[in-house]
């Protein structure tokens, strides 16, 4: 998988590109990362963040007697496995905790690690409309790896 300082960067570039302004406090691609990579420290973190009503999330998410699927709040919440259900309960946390944005990132995040298990942006275009990854995270992803595109 990329380094998250690789993640970083392309979340840098992404948010610049739809005019988000960063958070000096916790950077949010800093909390995405997190969150995909490690969720369990993750939600430790965001605990307080979430109102009372989105408890319950936390609690499905966290603790193992209630958490419905094996890859929700693991390692990339089973996005290799087709885990769209898990892959949104991710993007639901993040958006919980830092708006569009966070919720933008976690599709790159994914995105990102797919390419660099697969290396092929046709299967990867596929797989992005399969998991429901957002246009913005598809088309910044398609014109920073195609030819030419750079990266």
């Amino acid at each position: 998988m990329p380094s998250w300082r690789l993640h970083r960067l392309h979340a840098r570039r992404l948010l610049r590109e739809l005019g988000v302004e960063r958070d000096p406090g916790l950077p949010v691609e800093f909390l995405v990362d997190l969150l995909v990579d490690a969720p369990e420290e993750a939600l430790r973190l965001v605990r307080g963040k979430l109102r009372a009503s989105d408890r319950l999330l936390y609690l499905l998410l966290y603790e193992e007697k209630l958490r419905p699927e094996d890859p929700v709040a693991r390692h990339d919440w089973g996005a290799w496995r087709g885990s769209w259900a898990s892959l949104q309960a991710a993007r639901r946390v993040a958006e919980l905790v830092a708006g569009r944005p966070g919720r933008l990132l976690v599709d790159l995040h994914v995105s990102l690690d797919y390419l660099w298990r697969v290396g092929d942006l046709e299967a990867y275009r596929g797989w992005a409309e399969r998991m429901g990854i957002a246009e913005e995270v598809v088309g910044y992803v398609l014109r920073s790896f195609s030819a030419g595109g750079g990266a």
